[in-house]
């Protein structure tokens, strides 16, 4: 008996929908999280310009 590889993990349409949406979460997650750090660095960035201009 022959059976492919990829029909055990995905079998029909809806699953390969889910599939793609917890992809896509987990891409958005990431995003969230990489916009997050860099907004985190763009604050510190200019909380430290801010405090090198007020004791120039």
């Amino acid at each position: 008996m022959c059976t492919s590889p990829r029909k055990d993990a995905v079998n029909s349409p809806r699953q390969r929908h889910q599939t793609r949406g917890k992809v896509a979460g987990q891409i958005r997650i990431q995003r969230r999280s990489n916009m997050d750090r860099a907004a985190k660095e763009l604050r510190l960035c200019l909380l430290n310009v801010s405090l090198d201009y007020l004791y120039r």
